[in-house]
């Protein structure tokens, strides 16, 4: 549907993120890097 659902602001860079997708109905989902005000990476998320 082209809905932001989530969105977190790092102030140093970390390994990794951890995100809970238990609340979110099945579906695919699309995630994006952004630096620098750049998308960096895409990618696709499949909720059960």
């Amino acid at each position: 549907m082209g809905k932001t659902i989530y969105t977190q602001n790092l102030t140093k860079p970390i390994g990794s993120i951890e995100f809970d997708a238990t609340q979110l109905p099945a579906g695919i989902y699309y995630y994006s890097i952004q630096l620098d005000e750049q998308t960096r990476q895409t990618k696709m998320m499949l909720v059960l």
